[in-house]
């Protein structure tokens, strides 16, 4: 097993530990809640948790060596204790990395669609793109959410987006570059930004959102998407670099 050196991101979950095993060992639950849908998701989740990866059940230990990354289930009775670690130093200036920062999304995306749904189908729109300059890191504020950006962890937040949609949910995680909002017109759904410094995303920082909505039509989330992109588009399309999945 690796050494478990710097730990990413450690949650628990309302939910025995099996149920969380389960989830990180079925191809189609981990479908419902790593990344987001995307052409190529199938093949990365046989490459990280099929190819890649090294149970050890009866520890709750799964080791994933080729992506330097261990999960660790810690079993307390109707809940679990997860933790995401890899065998690397942290940065010595605590600075944003994606691939560390996809972990924490992910497994607050587990954490969600296992609570809130027992990992039902979802539906995701990702947008990744560079700030325009006077445009800033992608944050709650940046959006127009300014009740979000100040609410304490577990609080529940109300406003209008800088696009004019009215959205309300609660504050379910935050991070030095993330937050996590639950959004209750997205059946109730999950919003992941990402705050991009201008270190990591040059010359003027940048973002991402990904977005994980339930039980809604074709239509409903094309107009989402479409309402995000309009806006994002805008602020985030420095150079025409708005990547949408």
């Amino acid at each position: 097993m690796s050494d478990q050196g710097l730990v990413l991101v450690e949650t628990v979950i309302s939910a025995p530990r099996d149920a969380v095993w389960a989830a990180l060992r079925d191809p189609a639950k981990i479908r419902r809640w790593h990344g987001w849908e995307n052409e190529d998701l199938d093949a990365e989740i046989d490459f990280v948790y099929g190819e890649h990866a090294d149970e050890h059940a009866a520890e709750g230990i799964l080791d994933i060596p080729g992506v330097g990354t261990t999960f660790t289930l810690e079993d307390r009775g109707p809940e679990t204790l997860l933790r995401v670690s890899k065998a690397a130093a942290a940065p010595a200036d605590g600075g944003y990395d994606d691939i560390d920062d996809g972990w924490i999304s992910f497994v607050h995306q587990l954490r969600f669609g296992l609570e809130r749904h027992n990992l039902a189908e979802r539906r995701t729109v990702q947008f990744d793109g560079s700030a325009e300059a006077d445009a800033g890191p992608l944050t709650a504020a940046t959006l127009g959410l300014t009740g979000a950006h100040a609410a304490p962890v577990g609080e529940r937040y109300a406003g209008t987006t800088r696009w004019g949609e009215q959205l309300s949910g609660e504050v379910l995680f935050r991070t030095l570059h993330q937050v996590g909002l639950t959004v209750d017109a997205y059946g109730e759904g999950l919003v992941v930004l990402h705050a991009q410094p201008a270190y990591a995303r040059p010359p003027h920082g940048g973002g991402k959102a990904i977005i994980t909505t339930y039980g809604l039509s074709e239509d409903a989330l094309a107009a989402l998407r479409g309402r995000w992109e309009g806006w994002l588009g805008t602020s985030y399309g420095h150079a025409g670099r708005l990547a949408v999945a």
